[in-house]
């Protein structure tokens, strides 16, 4: 039985764009998201800090 090569038919070749794109079209997202959290809610511990009056 030979092997067939990766990304020998063009139906592989389109699979493998499109999923490659879908985790792009994630990654962004994720990004985006993080980006909008990040505004709204401190990641530093400002609560520990002991303010002298």
């Amino acid at each position: 039985m030979a092997i067939e090569p990766l990304l020998a038919s063009r139906a592989q070749k389109a699979f493998i764009i499109t999923i490659s794109f879908q985790a792009v079209v994630v990654l962004v997202m994720i990004a985006i998201v993080f980006r909008l959290v990040e505004d709204e809610v401190t990641f530093t511990g400002g609560y520990k800090v002991r303010r002298i009056a």
